[in-house]
């Protein structure tokens, strides 16, 4: 009897101890960034396609991008053709692995219909090309919503920092979008911060914008928030990444 109950209190261990490597194993994944690699880790880096040509080209194996148009940086009326095709090339790159930040920005100078005819079209390029979107969007939640129905998207969307109620967020989740969370985490008496503990694990990402942040900064706020172990976190969130993306660096 003792040596089996040693021999379970053994085996036990061994399968903690696989588990906790494989949580160690997991990397950080900050799923919208402006700056550059994070080795040993996972960072998608945001760039706009007039940039994209020499980061591209100077791009590793495992160095991952977002290419979009901003709404903050429409600042003509666009020639759809010629908007689109400028945005192909960068966006057929192997190491592209999502079209934007794009989206929509009441906030932004640039005309409505403007910001409306693009959005519409890296859509489309998404849809096209099998992949996701970052998207960004301020004071234009339901518009947001509306285009993703009107235009039948079925590709994930990632809403970059968001920072919205919990019915809200529960329209985002119902519309087969996930939720990424960074800076508002931070402040105490933001929407974010209030309701993150009661999101659901498997759609949330995590990132660091342009905010100054790291992403281990960013990932131990959110563990605070929703008590649990950093490694998990981790986990969790690579495997959001995969179940999106379906691929690892």
């Amino acid at each position: 009897m003792v040596s089996l109950f040693l021999e379970i209190i053994f085996c036990m261990g061994i399968a903690n101890f696989a588990k906790n490597l494989l949580l160690l194993k997991a990397p950080f994944v900050d799923i919208h960034a402006h700056n550059g690699d994070d080795p040993g880790n996972i960072r998608i880096r945001n760039l706009f396609p007039d940039q994209a040509g020499e980061a591209l080209d100077r791009a590793g194996e495992n160095s991952l991008f977002s290419v979009g148009f901003h709404p903050w940086y429409i600042t003509e009326n666009p020639v759809l053709e010629d908007w689109e095709n400028s945005l192909q090339e960068p966006a057929n790159h192997i190491n592209v692995i999502a079209i934007g930040e794009a989206g929509l920005d009441k906030v932004a100078k640039t005309p409505w219909e403007w910001q409306e005819k693009v959005f519409n079209m890296q859509i489309s390029l998404s849809e096209k090309l099998g992949k996701p979107m970052i998207i960004h969007c301020v004071k234009a939640w339901q518009e947001v919503l509306k285009t993703r129905n009107d235009q039948n998207a079925a590709q994930p969307w990632i809403m970059h920092g968001f920072n919205g109620s919990m019915e809200l967020a529960g329209q985002f989740l119902e519309a087969g979008c996930y939720l990424s969370f960074g800076e508002f985490l931070f402040r105490e008496n933001s929407k974010a911060a209030r309701i993150f503990s009661d999101l659901a694990n498997e759609r949330i990402f995590l990132e660091t914008d342009d905010n100054g942040l790291t992403i281990k900064e960013v990932y131990a706020r959110a563990a605070r928030l929703k008590g649990m172990d950093m490694d998990e976190l981790r986990e969790t969130i690579y495997q959001n990444f995969k179940t999106v993306f379906g691929k690892k660096p």
